[in-house]
C-alpha cells in the first residue's frame, strides 16, 4: 500500500547551528513521523524529540477534525536554525492527493525534548518523547498547493522556498518574516 512505498523512502536534513553551537539533524521515521535530533559541538550532549503528524490527545476538536489525520511526509528540509519546512501530501480516500507546506518553528518542541549525554547506546525511538505537529501549530500554518507537489528546497538568508513537481518548479514565493514566525 502506500505506507509500504512511503517506508522505501527516507528523509533527512542537516543544519549547523552556528549561533547556538550545535547540529540538527531530522530524518523521517515513517510516513508520519519524523526524529529531530539536536547535537552539542563535542558530541557529549544530545537533545531529540519524535514529531507525529497524527493528532494527539492534547489536539483540538478541529485540527483533530481537518486534514492531519490523512498527512503523510514528502520532503523536509531545515529553512533556518529555527525553523523545519516540511512539503506533506493528503492522503485521504476518495480524494485527489493534495500538497501541503508546512513551517515548523523548532521551538515549540523544545519542552518536548528529552536530553542525553553521549556517547551511550540508547535507542533514540525508546528515548525520544512523540510531539503531536497538531499541537504545536499556530493559526494557519498549513498552507494547501495546487498540484502535486515532489521535492523541496529552501533558503532561509534568501528568504525563499521553492517546491517542485516532477521537474518542473510550479511554486516559488518570496517569504516576509514578521516576529518570529514565517508567513
Amino acid at each position: 500500500g502506500d505506507d509500504a512505498n512511503q517506508a522505501a523512502w527516507v528523509h533527512s536534513s542537516f543544519f549547523v547551528n552556528e549561533e547556538a553551537n550545535t547540529d540538527l539533524l531530522v530524518t523521517t521515521i515513517n510516513s508520519h513521523e519524523t526524529l529531530l535530533l539536536e547535537f552539542n559541538k563535542q558530541f557529549t550532549l544530545l537533545r531529540c524529540v519524535r514529531l507525529n503528524l497524527q493528532p494527539g490527545p492534547f489536539t483540538s476538536e478541529a485540527l483533530r477534525e481537518d486534514v492531519f489525520s490523512t498527512l503523510r511526509f514528502v520532503d523536509l528540509e531545515f529553512y533556518n536554525e529555527s525553523i523545519l519546512s516540511i512539503l506533506l501530501h493528503s492522503s485521504a480516500q476518495n480524494v485527489d492527493k493534495q500538497s501541503y507546506f508546512l513551517q515548523l518553528t523548532l521551538e515549540a518542541s523544545k519542552g518536548k525534548q528529552t536530553q542525553h549525554l553521549m556517547p551511550n547506546n540508547i535507542n533514540l525511538l525508546d528515548v525520544a518523547v512523540p510531539c503531536h505537529v497538531p499541537d504545536l501549530l499556530e493559526g494557519n500554518s498549513l498552507k494547501p498547493l495546487e498540484g502535486v507537489c515532489t521535492r523541496l528546497a529552501v533558503s532561509g538568508s534568501r528568504k525563499v522556498s521553492q517546491l517542485n513537481r516532477n521537474v518542473n518548479i510550479i511554486y516559488r514565493k518570496r517569504i516576509k518574516i514578521k516576529a518570529k514566525y514565517i508567513i
